[in-house]
């Protein structure tokens, strides 16, 4: 079965799958790249218990059916150049990761982080590099 975002949103609809579950898988895919493939794909992983959190929200508010949509309990990554709150804003550049400070969220989200994470409930896996300022 291929797993597009179609196919999630139904099965976690049907409630077949759990978001928490789907959202443990993408977190050991990201791991796996990161770790042992050197892959550098994401600058900031979210930490797996705000994944959890995030994840068993999305399920409890599906079983009591007050899902958010279709995105809702989605994993989903969000490139350096899109302001999350509790990440650092960077661009992909050195500049702007003060290593100081590279565990200090921007403060704000911007608006697409907002209506996908806040609005409509995907769940964040990380925090995607990028070429700097691409």
């Amino acid at each position: 079965m291929r797993l597009t975002l179609s196919t999630v949103s139904k099965l976690l609809q049907s409630q077949k799958v759990t978001s928490e579950s789907i959202a443990v898988h993408c977190h050991q895919l990201a791991l796996h790249g990161d770790q042992s493939l050197n892959l550098n794909v994401f600058t900031h992983l979210a930490p797996k218990e705000t994944l959890l959190r995030d994840a068993r929200a999305s399920d409890d508010r599906r079983r009591r059916g007050i899902s958010k949509g279709p995105l809702d309990g989605i994993p989903v990554s969000i490139k350096a150049n899109i302001a999350v709150r509790e990440y650092p804003l960077t661009a992909g550049s050195r500049l702007l990761n003060n290593s100081d400070k590279s565990n200090v969220g921007c403060g704000y989200d911007s608006d697409v982080a907002r209506r996908l994470l806040r609005e409509c409930g995907a769940v964040l896996i990380g925090i995607t590099n990028m070429d700097e300022f691409g």
